[in-house]
């Protein structure tokens, strides 16, 4: 595996942007109007484990900042992820 790719994979989790237009369980994030980090082939970027640090802001311009070199940044106008408490334990 290729340096990085390895970076991609230990960094970020991704989401398929068809998985991402239809709410999935009980309880799940509404994140509306918003520049998104988005792999070409994976699809939406989130940060470290689970879906609780989307890759996105509603300033293009943070979007823009934060975007690693093997993405694009894309307006999305929602996206439904799930939610899960463990996202947020250690």
């Amino acid at each position: 595996m290729e340096s990085t790719e390895i970076t991609i994979s230990t960094k970020y989790h991704f989401m398929p942007l068809d998985q991402a237009s239809k709410p999935k369980g009980h309880i799940v994030y509404n994140i509306q109007n918003s520049w998104w980090v988005v792999h070409p082939e994976k699809g939406l970027a989130f940060f470290g484990k689970g879906y609780s640090s989307p890759q996105c802001n509603t300033n293009e311009s943070i979007s823009r900042h934060l975007c690693p070199l093997w993405g694009e940044v894309k307006f999305i106008e929602q996206v439904f992820a799930p939610c899960n408490v463990s996202d947020y334990c250690d």
